[in-house]
């Protein structure tokens, strides 16, 4: 399994020297996190500020259902959001001198995907909850976007140790609802370590959630292990971080 080096990079944003992660691969996961590069680098890369989990259903009846009867918030995403949101994130990638289509041909990309190119399979989500809160990554909104082009729902939550008083609260009723949700077995889960926001300087890190199957007993669960992403499979009392 690849995964991306911890070492952490330094970048100048508006005054102030902030750290990103390493777009190389780690020499040996998980005996070295390191890359060639940066063995026994001494700067590791930060916690994310900021992190957007995305879980992505099908637009069936009954998902709709769910929506209505949990009261989320729904956003509509037209073509121009998309365009407009695509061509921010290139400009980002742009910005740190990074090729914005070489991991996705048709969706710019400014970060790295911290287990490469495949991801995670059949995991579950309800761990990492636990541990970003503990991190300080409190829940701080949430919403549905209901990308009706595309005939799929993502429900998001917002984690972040900074205040969002404009962020859409998640009602109290949609807790259960998504506890459930998270502790799903995913079929894929890519989570990606951003660079810093050229505007504020935020580091962004996004978990992207597809294919569920709620039939399916998860293998493992995504955690955030002392202070980087891993997972721990349900086969074994101990986690693998790799």
């Amino acid at each position: 399994m690849k995964y991306a080096c911890i070492a952490g990079l330094k970048r100048v944003v508006n005054g102030v020297v902030k750290l990103y992660r390493c777009r190389n691969w780690a020499q040996d996961p998980p005996q070295n996190l390191f890359c060639v590069g940066h063995s026994n680098h001494p700067v590791l890369a930060p916690l994310p500020e900021r992190v957007f989990v995305k879980m992505t259903v099908p637009r069936t009846s009954d998902n709709l259902h769910d929506i209505e009867e949990f009261q989320f918030h729904v956003a509509d995403r037209d073509k121009k959001k998309e365009r407009d949101l695509e061509v921010k994130h290139a400009q980002h990638a742009e910005q740190f001198s990074r090729g914005a289509y070489s991991v996705r041909k048709t969706t710019s990309d400014s970060g790295v995907q911290v287990f490469g190119p495949d991801g995670l399979h059949d995991m579950s989500l309800v761990l990492m909850d636990g541990n970003l809160i503990q991190a300080g990554l409190n829940r701080v909104g949430g919403h549905v976007l209901d990308k009706i082009h595309e005939g799929k729902l993502i429900f998001v939550i917002e984690y972040s140790s900074i205040p969002n008083p404009d962020g859409t609260k998640l009602p109290n009723r949609a807790d259960g609802y998504l506890k459930r949700l998270l502790g799903s077995c995913w079929g894929t889960i890519h989570i990606w370590a951003n660079p810093p926001r050229v505007e504020d300087g935020v580091i962004v890190h996004t978990v992207n959630a597809g294919r569920l199957n709620r039939e399916q007993i998860p293998v493992g669960h995504v955690v955030l292990a002392s202070g980087h992403w891993s997972f721990k499979t349900t086969y074994t009392s101990s986690g693998s971080e790799a």
